[in-house]
């Protein structure tokens, strides 16, 4: 319960990650390289996962919404 602040801080980085979906309508931007799909893929993970656990009452629940964060933290690094 005291950690739910976290939990909004984390689907917040996940708009913030998956802001680059922008650039698809910008004109003139160009063709996106595929690690930006890793970040946008990684985003909306992050903000369904933050919005999720923090919306939740059950602790447990809200660490598997965690573990989805990490997977998705170890997905974004190892595709660097």
């Amino acid at each position: 319960m005291q950690m739910k602040w976290i939990d909004w801080i984390i689907a917040l980085l996940g708009v913030w990650e998956a802001a680059d979906i922008l650039g698809l309508f910008v004109p003139g931007f160009g063709e996106m390289a595929i690690y930006v799909w890793n970040h946008i893929g990684v985003g909306l993970i992050w903000i369904i996962d933050g919005v999720l656990a923090s919306l939740t009452d059950d602790a447990r629940s809200a660490r598997r919404w965690s573990w989805w964060t990490v997977a998705g933290a170890s997905w974004l690094s190892a595709s660097a």
